[in-house]
């Protein structure tokens, strides 16, 4: 006998966004091989402009995620994805501050 666990939703949702996280990524790498394939010379362009707007990338695809789960009433699911996102935003701007702190 299973019982229902709104704990499970919010696995749930926090996998999703990782896994979305994932994919995305491995996208990125994958156009950036192919896009410097013909010239190396544009490989430091094309693979720093997306990582610096990987903020703006994932935001684009967490936030109709999140109001998609909401408006379908499914808060647990939408708890998930909103603590993934919140996560994922906190590493960023670490990882980022960081790099530039070591920059400079």
């Amino acid at each position: 006998m299973s019982s229902y666990s709104p704990h499970s939703d919010v696995a749930k949702g926090f996998g999703l966004v990782m896994l979305l996280h994932v994919v995305v990524l491995t996208v990125l790498f994958v156009l950036i091989h192919f896009a410097t394939l013909d010239n190396p010379g544009y490989l430091i362009a094309t693979s720093v402009l997306p990582f610096f707007f990987v903020g703006f990338i994932r935001f684009s695809y967490v936030l109709p995620l999140l109001i998609y789960y909401q408006r379908r009433q499914q808060a647990e699911f939408a708890k998930g994805i909103a603590i993934a996102a919140t996560l994922t935003f906190l590493a960023n701007t670490g990882c980022f501050l960081v790099v530039f702190a070591s920059i400079g």
